[in-house]
C-alpha cells in the first residue's frame, strides 16, 4: 500500500509526457538518443493485437516483459512471493539467486540490442 501514491505519481507523470512531451522516453526527449527501452511500449501493443513481427521489429526484448513483471511483484510484495516459495518449496536463497542471474542477464540482453541498434542508425522511432 506505501507503493500506491508513487505508483500513481509516476502514471500521471507519464500520461503528462505522452500528451505534452511528444513521448515518454526521457531519455531521448532530453538528448535525442533513443533508450535501451525505446519501442517497448509499441512493441507489447503489437503483441497484444497478435502482430508478433511488429512487436519483434519495435523490440526485439518485448516477450521479457513478463519476467520484469516478476522481479517488480517481488519488491512491491515480498511476503505474498514468501508465501508462495515456501508452498513450493523453493529456498529464499535460491529465488534470490535465480533473480539475481535473471536481472543481469536481462540487462545486458537489453544493452546489447540498444548498442546494435544505435550502430545501425536506429532513431527509437521507426524500427
Amino acid at each position: 500500500m506505501r507503493y500506491l501514491i508513487p505508483i500513481l505519481l509516476a502514471a500521471a507523470a507519464l500520461c503528462v509526457l505522452y500528451l505534452f512531451g511528444g513521448g515518454l522516453c526521457l531519455l531521448r526527449l532530453t538528448t535525442g538518443i533513443p533508450c535501451p527501452g525505446c519501442g517497448m511500449t509499441r512493441a507489447l501493443l503489437s503483441a497484444l493485437r497478435g502482430d508478433f513481427a511488429a512487436a519483434l521489429a519495435f523490440h526485439p526484448l518485448w516477450w521479457t516483459l513478463p519476467l520484469l513483471a516478476l522481479l517488480l511483484f517481488r519488491s512491491v510484495f515480498p511476503a505474498a512471493v514468501s508465501r508462495v516459495l515456501s508452498r513450493l518449496h523453493i529456498s529464499e536463497a535460491a529465488y534470490l539467486r535465480a533473480e539475481q542471474i535473471t536481472a543481469v542477464l536481462l540487462t545486458a540482453a537489453c544493452l546489447l540490442v540498444w548498442i546494435l541498434r544505435l550502430a545501425g542508425g536506429w532513431d527509437g522511432i521507426h524500427p
